[in-house]
C-alpha cells in the first residue's frame, strides 16, 4: 500500500510577519546548508572523476552530462509556474485548483521529455559512427532524463509548500550517492561506472524521496491548465535559461578564443562564483512561496508588497554577501598556491568574478516580484541585455589582449547590467517611489565598496609582507570577517537588515556596548 504524503505547514496570509521571519531564515539555512553541502562534495566529485578516468573519456561524461542539465527545462515553464501557483491556491484555500496544476504539471512535461528520450535510444542504436561507449552513454542519459522528471516535480511541489527540510535531506541524498558510487564503480568500470554512478544515484534518490514523503497524488491531466502554467510559466523558463546563458556565456568565448587550458585556469572562478550564490538562491527559493501567497492576499500588489519582498530582502543580502565575498577573495589566493599550483594564472580573474557575483546575488529577489506583477519578460530582457554586454565586452577584452581577466571584468559589468536592468524594471512596474530607491541604492551598494576596498587593500599588504599562506589567508579571514560583522551590525541598527529574533537579542546586546 502507498504511503500517504506528509504534510508539512505553509505561510498563510494570517502568518505574522515575525514569525514569516524567523520560519524563512530557518528554511534558509537548512536549504543553503544541503547546496553548500552539494557544492563542497560535489567539487571533490568533479576532482576525482578526471583522476579516475583518462582525458578522452572525461570529456565523453563531461558532454553527456549536458544532457539532463538541459533537459530539465523541458517542461516549457510548467513546473516553474507549479512552484507559485501552489502557495497562491493553497492560501486561498482552492484546492481543486491545486490538484489541476499538479496533474498538469505532472503529465504534461512527461508527454515532451519521452519523445526526446526515444530520440535518445534511436540514436544510439542507429546513429553511425558512435563507439559502443556514446551508444551507452546516450541510453543511460535517456534514462536519467526520465528520472529526473519525476524527481524534479516532487522537488518543485516540496518547494512550492515550503517543505524545505525534506527538499534539504534529499539534496544530501543524491550528493552522498554519486559520490559514494563515483568511488565504488569508476575504478572497476572505467566510464561505464561514472555514468552509472550518475543514473543509480539519481535512481536512489528518488526512492529514497518516495520513502520520506510518501507517493503524491497527481491528479489527472488537463490540457487547458497545461498550456495557462506554460503560458504563466514559460518566461520564468526563459529567464533561468537567460541566467545560464549569463553565466556561461564567459565560458564559451574562454573556450573559443582562448582554448582548454586558459577554460581550465578559468574554471576555478566558475567552481567559487557557484558556491558563493547557493545563499542567494536557496533564499530566493525559500521566498518566493511566500511572496506569492501574500500576493494571494494583496490583490492590488501594492507598494508595499515590492518593500517587504524586493527591497528589504535585498538591503539584507547586500549586508550578508561580504561574510561570503570577503573570505572567500582573500582566501583564493593562499588556497591555489598551497593545493592547486598548477592554476596560479586563474586567481585574479577568480577574484574578479568573486566580486561579481554581489551584484548577481542582488538580480536574484527580483524575478518573483516581478513574476507577482505578471512581469516576466521584463526579466527576460534584462537577461539578454546583460548577456550581450558580456558577450560583447568578453570579445573586445581578448582581442585587446587582455586575457581571462578581461573576460573576468567583462561577466562581472554583465551581473552589474543585470542587476541593474532588474531594478529597473521592478521599480518601474511594482509602485515604488524615489524614496523607495534612494536608500535602496544606498544600502545594495555601500557593502560592495567597503567590502572591495578592506579586500583588496588587506590582499595587497598580505601578499607585499611575503609570508606563509597559511598565515596569511589566516590573518586576512579575520580582518575581513571583522569588516562584514562590523557592516552588518551598522545594517541592522540602521534598520535596513532583517534578522531572526534570536539573532537581533545578541546583536542588541552588542550594540549597547557601543
Amino acid at each position: 500500500m502507498a504511503r500517504p504524503p506528509r504534510k508539512h505547514p505553509t505561510a498563510t496570509a494570517t502568518t505574522s510577519p515575525e514569525e514569516v521571519d524567523e520560519t524563512t531564515f530557518r528554511n534558509i539555512l537548512h536549504f543553503a546548508g544541503s547546496n553548500i553541502y552539494r557544492q563542497l562534495l560535489g567539487l571533490v566529485t568533479t576532482f576525482i572523476r578526471p583522476r579516475l578516468l583518462s582525458p578522452e573519456m572525461f570529456g565523453l561524461w563531461s558532454l553527456l552530462n549536458i544532457i539532463p542539465t538541459w533537459g530539465t527545462h523541458l517542461h516549457l515553464g510548467a513546473r516553474s509556474a507549479m512552484r507559485f501557483r501552489i502557495p497562491f491556491h493553497s492560501a486561498r484555500g482552492e484546492e481543486p485548483q491545486v490538484t489541476l496544476v499538479k496533474g498538469a504539471a505532472y503529465y504534461g512535461p512527461l508527454l515532451l521529455k519521452l519523445p526526446a528520450a526515444l530520440a535518445m535510444i534511436l540514436a544510439a542504436f542507429a546513429w553511425p559512427g558512435l563507439g559502443i561507449e556514446e551508444r551507452v552513454g546516450l541510453g543511460v542519459a535517456s534514462i536519467i532524463l526520465l528520472i529526473n522528471w519525476h524527481q524534479d516535480f516532487h522537488i518543485s511541489l516540496l518547494k512550492g509548500r515550503e517543505n524545505f527540510r525534506l527538499v534539504s535531506a534529499t539534496s544530501y541524498t543524491q550528493t552522498t550517492a554519486v559520490f559514494v558510487l563515483t568511488l565504488l564503480l569508476i575504478p572497476p568500470f572505467g566510464f561505464y561506472g561514472a555514468i552509472g554512478a550518475l543514473a543509480l544515484g539519481t535512481l536512489f534518490t528518488t526512492v529514497h524521496l518516495w520513502w520520506r514523503h510518501g507517493i503524491e497524488p497527481v491528479g489527472t491531466f488537463h490540457f487547458a491548465t497545461f498550456r495557462q502554467l506554460v503560458r504563466e510559466g514559460f518566461p520564468i523558463m526563459i529567464m533561468n535559461l537567460m541566467a545560464a546563458l549569463l553565466r556561461s556565456i564567459d565560458k564559451v568565448i574562454i573556450a573559443a578564443m582562448l582554448g582548454n587550458r586558459a577554460l581550465g585556469y578559468y574554471g576555478v572562478a566558475t567552481m567559487v562564483s557557484g558556491a558563493l550564490m547557493s545563499l542567494p538562491g536557496v533564499s530566493r527559493e525559500v521566498m518566493e512561496p511566500r511572496l506569492m501567497a501574500a500576493a494571494a492576499a494583496d490583490r492590488d500588489l501594492g507598494a508595499e508588497l515590492a518593500r517587504r519582498h524586493f527591497i528589504r530582502p535585498i538591503t539584507t543580502t547586500a549586508y550578508l554577501m561580504p561574510f561570503l565575498i570577503g573570505p572567500a577573495f582573500v582566501l583564493i589566493g593562499p588556497f591555489i598556491h598551497l593545493f592547486l599550483p598548477r592554476y596560479e594564472p586563474g586567481i585574479e580573474a577568480t577574484r574578479i568574478v568573486i566580486l561579481g557575483t554581489h551584484f548577481l546575488a542582488m538580480a536574484y529577489p527580483a524575478r518573483g516580484i516581478l513574476v507577482a506583477h505578471n512581469r516576466q519578460i521584463a526579466a527576460v530582457w534584462a537577461g539578454l541585455g546583460a548577456a550581450a554586454t558580456t558577450a560583447i565586452l568578453g570579445i573586445l577584452a581578448v582581442k585587446a589582449g587582455f586575457d581571462i581577466e578581461g573576460v573576468a571584468v567583462a561577466a562581472t559589468l554583465g551581473f552589474v547590467a543585470f542587476a541593474a536592468l532588474l531594478f529597473q524594471a521592478v521599480v518601474s512596474h511594482c509602485g515604488l517611489t524615489r524614496d523607495d530607491i534612494g536608500p535602496a541604492l544606498f544600502h545594495t551598494l555601500m557593502p560592495f565598496l567597503v567590502s572591495l576596498i578592506a579586500a583588496v587593500a588587506g590582499v595587497t599588504l598580505l601578499e607585499r609582507l611575503e609570508i606563509h599562506p597559511l598565515l596569511q589567508g589566516g590573518i586576512g579571514l579575520a580582518g575581513i570577517l571583522s569588516m562584514a560583522a562590523a557592516l552588518l551590525l551598522s545594517g541592522y541598527h540602521r534598520g535596513v537588515v532583517t534578522l531572526p529574533r534570536r539573532l537581533q537579542r545578541r546583536l542588541g546586546k552588542i550594540g549597547h556596548h557601543f
